[in-house]
């Protein structure tokens, strides 16, 4: 920016709709043949994208949560500080981007699943998995650690075949309670498992606490329509 001595315009690097990159790698992957040169810093450092905040009307309107959660605003804006993530008309008056019905999607079928009860969100991934592979899918999953020991206990369906982990392309996402590792990881993951050739991706909605209310809305927006 100092170079250029100008102003600079600098959209997303990635193609609209799809998952954003967190790496050069997957930079040119997108965009390989439609821009000069990339300069690659490493890994993004967070995962997902900026918060956005509107303070235009005296209060204060998050449009697209990121890594800067919903509590630390509350923390220093006075009054109410309000979500506001779903559009009221089309795409192009969207006051923010990523507020798409369908953005940040794999080519894979993303399948989203929550968990109550023993074994809770684990119990229904392995449930999950085995439906899908019944049905003829090739089975990717966004898995936290922990989460593989009850994949481990091979199942069978009714035709003596075995099911769950063994065929399954897991993807080793980070610890389930530290949902910053989750939004690191969560692009990488879905693009690595897309790689793979799966047609369908299984993946936990982690709580809509801290940065986890930014991974799951890109994880709703990703699956919309599905």
């Amino acid at each position: 920016l100092r170079a250029a001595g100008i102003p600079v315009a600098a959209p997303s690097a990635n193609r609209f709709g799809r998952i954003s990159p967190t790496s050069a790698l997957r930079v040119a992957e997108d965009l390989d043949g439609r821009i000069d040169a990339i300069l690659d810093g490493g890994e993004t450092t967070h995962g997902v994208e900026s918060t956005v905040v509107d303070v235009r009307e005296g209060e204060c309107v998050i449009y697209r949560p990121g890594v800067i959660t919903l509590e630390q605003l509350r923390a220093v804006c006075r009054g109410e500080v309000m979500l506001r993530t779903e559009l009221e008309g089309e795409a192009e008056a969207a006051p923010a981007p990523g507020m798409g019905t369908r953005h940040y999607a794999p080519r894979a079928r993303l399948v989203l699943v929550e968990g109550v009860g023993p074994g809770g969100v684990g119990v229904a991934m392995m449930e999950e998995v085995n439906r899908l592979e019944e049905a003829g899918e090739v089975v990717g999953a966004m898995a936290p650690e922990g989460f593989m020991e009850a994949w481990r206990k091979r199942r069978y369906d009714a035709r003596g075949l075995t099911v769950g982990y063994d065929t399954v392309r897991v993807y080793h996402w980070g610890a389930w309670e530290k949902p910053e590792e989750l939004a690191q990881k969560l692009y990488a993951g879905l693009r690595w498992l897309d790689a793979e050739g799966v047609t369908a991706i299984v993946c936990p909605l982690p709580a809509a606490v801290g940065v986890g209310l930014a991974v799951r809305d890109r994880l709703v927006r990703a699956a919309s329509g599905e």
